[in-house]
């Protein structure tokens, strides 16, 4: 069979499919099971027609002729879901969502919980607490407990220990709004060949996690948005008032209470304008070990981040932080039957154009301020 009739065949089985649908909705009811079966007929038909398609769109014959191919194909089936039929079905649209289930296409499988992903990726990749913390998604207001130390000793053969009882702290993470938007033009809206919804996820995720990480590691005061955590107090100074050499970060490295801290979960937190700094320490034993290949300093591995306050010599200037952040710091993502991230469009003032917005709520707090530490200048 020919591309163009496969692209007409295609086309016809998903108007069917939508027809099926709009007759349900028009008399406001669900899907009978008569109706549900021709559905689910429909469906198996157009995956048959598609993946026919992408073998002839394969085929060595159709190789010269795939320009012209992939406008078939832009207009008969499309490569992906327009990014409105997406935010559409995460508004709840039946319509749109059966579309994305009806289509059949790779792009398309799970199509919501995929654009959602999409635009969380973008946040972690621009918030490093992502990484750093202890993530927890929950429907509503949650809280953190975090234990006390259990009881260990050495003793006699057959001598009794009597256990404590640790203290479990209850640390309350809220939900605060987080809200990011961009303009997106009418024709893009409505692209269906591109993979549009990537590169809106990538644009809105990584401007949200830029503004989550501004907060949550530096300037956050707890009140409506995230705790920060270099707003934390600080809890090692420099020797020296308006310095800071080998001696003090040594120093600061070997602070951080390990007794009960699991090693393997220290980290250093750092700006490039810091790192600069610390590359060039030096003493009469040699200059500081750093591996910018492995992200040590003095075999601790750092994490890199502009978010973390810039290189400044001023008194109490936070330098860096270093500490298990999964044990001392949470994160609470409140989500709903559509994912963590909620999104609606609204009439832009910019002609042919509209307004993508993206929701979350979110918030990030110290859970265990004895989990890490603040090095400072004097």
């Amino acid at each position: 069979m020919k591309l163009t009739e496969l692209f007409a065949q295609a086309k016809e089985l998903r108007a069917f499919a939508s027809a099926i649908i709009a007759n349900a909705e028009g008399a406001k009811r669900g899907l009978n099971a008569e109706e549900e079966k021709r559905l689910s007929d429909v469906t198996s038909q157009l995956k048959s027609v598609d993946d026919a398609i992408d073998k002839e769109l394969r085929s060595p014959v159709n190789a010269p002729a795939i320009p012209e191919a992939r406008e078939i194909r832009a207009e008969g089936k499309p490569a992906f879901i327009s990014l409105r039929t997406a935010l559409d079905a995460m508004a709840g649209n039946r319509e749109a969502r059966a579309m994305m289930e009806t289509r059949a296409l790779a792009s398309s499988v799970a199509g919501i919980p995929k654009f959602v992903e999409e635009i969380l990726e973008a946040v972690a990749e621009s918030n490093p607490m992502r990484d750093l913390a202890s993530v927890y998604t929950f429907p509503g207001d949650a809280t953190v407990p975090v234990p006390g130390l259990a009881t260990a000793a050495f003793g006699a053969e057959g001598a009794t220990i009597t256990p404590a009882d640790p203290s479990v702290t209850n640390v309350a993470l809220s939900v605060w709004n987080l809200q990011g938007g961009i303009t997106v033009n009418d024709a893009t809206m409505e692209d269906d060949f591109f993979n549009i919804k990537a590169l809106i996820a990538s644009a809105a995720g990584g401007k949200m996690g830029e503004v989550e990480g501004t907060a949550m590691l530096d300037t956050g005061a707890g009140g409506s948005q995230p705790q920060g955590l270099f707003n934390h107090a600080i809890d090692y100074l420099t020797a020296t008032a308006g310095t800071f050499v080998k001696a003090d970060l040594n120093g600061f490295l070997n602070s951080v209470e390990t007794k009960w801290l699991r090693r393997g979960n220290l980290k250093l937190i750092l700006s490039p304008a810091v790192l600069a700094q610390v590359i060039n320490l030096k003493d009469n034993t040699g200059w500081l070990e750093v591996d910018t290949k492995a992200k040590t300093i003095q075999g601790v591995p750092y994490v890199l981040t502009s978010l973390a306050p810039a290189w400044a010599v001023t008194a109490n200037f936070k330098v860096m932080a270093l500490g298990d952040f999964k044990r001392g710091y949470a994160i609470g993502q409140r989500t709903s039957d559509m994912g963590a991230i909620k999104t609606k469009i609204v009439p832009s003032a910019t002609a042919f154009a509209s307004n993508v917005l993206f929701n979350e709520r979110i918030d990030g707090r110290i859970v265990d301020a004895a989990a890490f530490k603040i090095l400072a200048i004097k």
